[in-house]
């Protein structure tokens, strides 16, 4: 009976996500790059492809105003797909709609599958969400991170390894935009205080 709960959360959750990528997805490369932040992300990506390392670069300079883990993806996704406006916005549309199905496990976990679906229909209904999702920016893979270390904390409560790996999520997280990670403390921090 748990692995037949488990495979149905699973299936929801897989659910959701196709409906999120059907409201993400179409058009993303349609408008050029938006704004300030991700003309400016754009050259960055394409300094990291043109001399690529650690470190990353805005014209001759070095860039340090962000961390690299979000320009990695960036990067990735435009060796793959060419540096194109889709290629930029990939990554983020990817974590927003694994940010649909994280609200609906944590929800689940927290308040029943009810609260689950409900909230992450609600989540999907928020226009600013949906806008930044579209974008090539830092905010939306942060929040997705940040859900990802909730959900591992909320379901590690007998195994180990989900609770290392929220902490290495985390980092990830701290590696994606620095210090507004840590706006996940206070609830990390009181999911790891109840267990």
């Amino acid at each position: 009976a748990l692995a037949a709960e488990r495979v149905l959360h699973g299936a929801v959750a897989v659910g959701l996500a196709v409906i999120a990528a059907i409201v993400i997805v179409p058009g993303l490369g349609v408008q050029s790059l938006a704004n300030w932040d991700e003309a400016i992300y754009g050259v960055v990506t394409r300094e990291l492809l043109s001399d690529p390392g650690l470190s990353l670069r805005y014209g001759d300079r070095f860039w340090f105003e962000k961390p690299p883990f979000a320009f990695w993806l960036m990067a990735g996704s435009s060796s793959l797909f060419g540096l194109t406006e889709f290629a930029l916005r990939l990554p983020s549309a990817l974590f927003g709609i694994a940010a649909i199905a994280l609200q609906y496990l944590a929800a689940r976990r927290l308040g029943g599958r009810s609260a689950g679906l409900l909230a992450a229909v609600l989540l999907l209904g928020v226009p600013q969400f949906v806008a930044y999702s579209r974008l090539a920016m830092t905010d939306v893979p942060l929040t997705t991170l940040g859900m990802l270390s909730l959900v591992f904390l909320l379901c590690g409560e007998r195994r180990p390894s989900l609770m290392i790996s929220a902490g290495a999520i985390f980092g990830l997280a701290i590696l994606t935009k620095s210090v507004a990670a840590f706006l996940f403390i206070p609830g990390l921090l009181s999911i790891g205080v109840a267990k």
